[in-house]
């Protein structure tokens, strides 16, 4: 097996890794999530996991949604006259 492909493969295999990380969320939101957690039975990284994914699902259908902004080009009167790209 060549090394470009071990390590593709070991890539995959990564990304499907779960990773810890820490971060500080309302008091609120931690109430909601022990909620979950005690009325249904599923610890909160299952729960934040699936709310994640459906985030993330809902961000690339928007994405997808949008078109792509015309790019127009401007030429300035400027000491230094030149053309700029501009998005609207």
């Amino acid at each position: 097996m060549m090394i470009d492909e071990w390590q593709a493969r070991k890539k995959q295999e990564m990304l499907n890794d779960d990773k810890e990380i820490k971060v500080k969320i309302p008091l609120d939101y931690h109430i909601k999530l022990h909620t979950v957690k005690v009325i249904k039975g599923q610890n909160i990284s299952e729960t934040v996991k699936a709310a994640l994914a459906h985030y993330f699902q809902e961000m690339r259908m928007a994405d997808a949604a949008i078109p792509a902004a015309p790019t127009v080009m401007v030429t300035t009167d400027a000491p230094a006259t030149r053309e700029r790209d501009l998005v609207l």
